[in-house]
């Protein structure tokens, strides 16, 4: 994933998805958001995504895999069990 960017301060907005084993949650800034990948468990961080600003993402889960999207034609792939991810970009 993403190494901590510039997202500071308070967010100007949130939300939160459940997922069969934790939560999606989104902080928004108006320079960007962050979606943490949170487990039921013991509440730790999974996965770190940073995504630009003023871009829904949506969120699909597969059989070990998170699938993340929006209608720009973005694309990531997060294999579960390993953190390992694939993106890539539709142009159209």
């Amino acid at each position: 994933m993403h190494e901590r960017s510039a997202a500071s301060g308070t967010p100007d907005g949130s939300n939160v998805v459940a997922l069969e084993a934790g939560f999606l949650v989104g902080l928004h800034w108006p320079h960007g958001s962050r979606y943490l990948v949170v487990r039921h468990q013991d509440g730790g961080i999974v996965a770190s995504l940073d995504w630009p600003a003023g871009i829904a993402v949506k969120v699909r889960e597969q059989s070990g895999h998170l699938l993340f999207h929006d209608a720009h034609g973005r694309l990531l792939d997060l294999q579960t069990d390993r953190s390992l991810t694939h993106a890539m970009s539709f142009l159209g």
